[in-house]
């Protein structure tokens, strides 16, 4: 497909070819809209031949564009061209982990990094029902600044969906790399990952792959009867606990490897790794560096007929020892409570010596919508750009490097009005009028100007993926930052930078850029590139006349609309146009409090007007029935794939995509506080429950007020 060179796909020019494989090619393209250079994988034009690929092509892609991680690379867009299936990411040319080991093994410390990092990424895959089935060392791009992206998720997915298997046996991917199940045909899951990504490590550590043969069959087949030999037979220095971890996610069987790749993650940051051996350097900034493909010739077997009597090797797999548990870090200064040993906590060393986030953005709420359903599309993201009335310049980034004056945090109040919320990790975060108090079940902390916030009055909480926090008060907005020694203020801006005097509503977009909304008619600002820029009015001053026009929630849907849910009704920009549902449409001139995106379905939380579908056929919404007319403050989609609604008097549960709902709990029994405008779930499953009277949480069985 060299003929593509200077084509163009969509709206992206091609450039060159940057790499190819059996399964895609892979090209760097210009995108003027955006005025930055991207990479396409483009699949190969027969697959659109089968008339299940593009509905699966489309299916997966969505998917895959919604995971947001600091250690996965970003799918922008996906589009198809004359036959030919393409998606668009980000564009980075600093090398991959099989550069890295290239040059050298690398050192302990190095490799068990890179590994926790993806690990990290796979945990929260896994968690929105993703499974990667492809982790290789090509696979794993290295940035300038030392971290790992997880690319190509889903092509293996999208790939085996579009074969059609006349027989048994058939499997997909990378056979170096292959679980034994994914050898015999067996359906992959999260496990599958983990068993990959300890081929990994151990690669890193030694320099080699455990199994190497002439064919890729036989390293398949390996993969499947052989004893793993021993990583420290080939590194005698190597820690006996860092062993220990390859052997258990190389298990042959499933159940006796790590269960989650948050486990494996925990595992390689509790250990206490050598640093006596260099660093392995990245390549040269001059290097030529072909980005990674999915299915090199060398190394992808893609379709593989097994024999239907395999060799009689015997099975033989070397003992799996348990990670032993994970050490206590060193308490940072001042001191925390220790959090749960399942996620760091605001504050906490990783084995680097780094304080590492580990991001989970599942907000649904009034305040803030999911940062997850951010979605860059090239009719937006024009529109972003076309329709600004006004570039204002950014405001002076303030220095991070002094370290601020630092005191113990106190106690959180669960009386506390709570305005934003997230969850972000093992804990929640709240923003209240004192400051951003971060929740456990067992104990609580308020985070303030103390411990280095720029202000108290906080009003909205997002996490972005490269870690940082975007935190909004009445006026003042500011990224921020949270380290062992407090929080860092990377920038501040006023209502002089965002033309915004109250801001109600953060979003981030795909690319990390974001998106602030207030008051209409302008009241919605988008910063991007260290400059703001005003959006063009949704509705003109003389139509809003003296109607309140608060902007609640914004959304950025899967297909590149952005909706804005307002005091006075429901807006959507699309192909740089502003649209305004009417009552035959389901709105009118309703409330929108909420606004999600599950799966195919959008939601909207409309107060007195109930619980909204929309509808895309009719391109119009619908009320969802579910308990008595209590007006309906808040829709929440939670990691168990169950929808949640706040209401003014109870909070329900549907779990059968919003047919029927159960009440889980009212304010008449004293369950929880009246009219829960926030929903938000933790790593361990309860639902946290905020309103302007409180917080409280659902432990499985019974509310409980922290």
């Amino acid at each position: 497909m060299s003929d593509l060179i200077g084509r163009t796909l969509g709206s992206y020019q091609v450039v060159e070819q940057l790499g190819q494989g059996g399964m895609a090619t892979v090209y760097k393209a210009y995108h003027p809209a955006m005025d930055r250079y991207v990479a396409i994988k483009v699949l190969p034009r027969h697959m659109a031949q089968d008339t299940n690929f593009r509905a699966r092509f489309e299916r997966e892609t969505r998917t895959i564009a919604k995971l947001e991680h600091r250690y996965i690379l970003p799918v922008h867009d996906s589009g198809e061209t004359d036959g030919m299936h393409y998606m668009v990411m980000r564009y980075t040319d600093s090398g991959t982990l099989s550069d890295l080991i290239a040059t050298g093994k690398l050192s302990y410390e190095r490799a068990g990094t890179i590994v926790a990092q993806i690990a990290e990424a796979l945990g929260y895959a896994h968690r929105q029902g993703v499974i990667h089935r492809d982790i290789k060392p090509a696979n794993i791009l290295i940035s300038r600044d030392g971290d790992a992206q997880l690319s190509d998720f889903g092509i293996a997915r999208i790939i085996e969906g579009s074969i059609q298997l006349t027989s048994d046996g058939m499997m997909i991917g990378t056979p170096f790399y292959m679980a034994p199940e994914q050898v015999q045909g067996q359906p992959s899951d999260a496990r599958t990952d983990i068993y990959a990504l300890g081929v990994v490590l151990y690669e890193a550590l030694t320099g080699q792959r455990p199994y190497q043969a002439e064919t890729p069959l036989a390293v398949a087949l390996m993969h499947l009867h052989n004893p793993l030999p021993p990583p420290r037979q080939l590194q005698p220095n190597m820690p006996e606990a860092l062993e220990r971890i390859i052997l258990r996610a190389m298990a042959k069987n499933p159940d006796d490897r790590f269960q989650t790749a948050d486990q494996m993650a925990e595992a390689l940051r509790a250990i206490s790794l050598s640093t006596s051996q260099p660093i392995a350097a990245l390549p040269p900034s001059n290097a030529t560096i072909t980005l990674p493909t999915v299915g090199t010739t060398d190394t992808t077997l893609e379709s593989v007929q097994l024999a239907s009597t395999p060799p009689p090797v015997p099975s033989v797999s070397p003992p799996t020892p348990p990670v032993p548990p994970p050490t206590p870090s060193a308490p940072a200064a001042p001191p925390l409570p220790k959090p749960a040993p399942r996620r760091p906590g605001w504050l906490i060393p990783t084995i680097a010596g780094v304080a590492v986030l580990m991001i989970i953005v599942t907000v649904v709420g009034f305040s803030t919508i999911r940062a997850r359903i951010g979605r860059e599309r090239v009719p937006t993201a024009q529109a972003s750009r076309e329709t600004a009335v006004a570039d204002i310049a950014p405001a002076t980034p303030v220095d991070a490097s002094a370290p601020p004056a630092i005191t113990e945090p106190e106690s959180a109040d669960s009386d506390a009005p709570v305005i934003g919320m997230i969850n972000a990790g093992d804990h929640i975060l709240v923003a209240t009028t004192d400051g951003v108090a971060r929740w456990q079940t067992d104990n609580s902390q308020l985070i303030t100007t103390a411990q280095g916030l720029p202000f108290n009055d906080t009003r909205k909480i997002l996490i972005g993926a490269d870690g940082t926090f975007w935190l909004a008060g009445y006026e003042d907005l500011a990224q921020i930052l949270p380290s062992d020694t407090g929080v860092k203020v990377l920038k501040h801006f006023t209502p002089a930078d965002t033309k915004i005097d109250n801001v109600t509503v953060l979003m981030l977009e795909s690319d990390g850029s974001l998106v602030v909304g207030g008051y209409l008619p302008s009241g919605l600002a988008h910063y991007e590139n260290e400059t703001w820029h005003q959006f063009q009015p949704p509705i003109p001053q003389e139509d809003l006349g003296e109607l309140s026009g608060t902007i609640y929630s914004i959304l950025r849907s899967s297909d590149g609309v952005l909706w804005l849910g307002t005091e006075i009704g429901l807006f959507q920009l699309k192909d740089d146009v502003w649209s305004r549902y009417d009552e035959q449409q389901g709105i009118g001139e309703v409330p929108i409090r909420t606004l999600i995106e599950r799966g195919d379905s959008l939601w909207a939380a409309a107060v007195d007007h109930g619980l909204l579908r929309y509808n895309s056929d009719q391109d119009s919404w619908e009320r969802v029935p579910i308990e008595g007319d209590s007006p309906i403050m808040t829709v929440a989609a939670l990691a168990d794939n169950s929808l949640w609604v706040g209401s003014q008097d109870y909070v329900a549960r549907s779990t059968d995509d919003g047919a029927t709902w159960t009440v889980m709990g009212t304010t008449e029994a004293s369950e929880i506080h009246s009219a829960p405008s926030m929903i938000v779930d933790d790593l361990d499953g309860r639902v946290w429950v905020g309103a302007e009277e409180g917080l409280s949480y659902y432990d499985g069985s019974s509310w409980v007020t922290p």
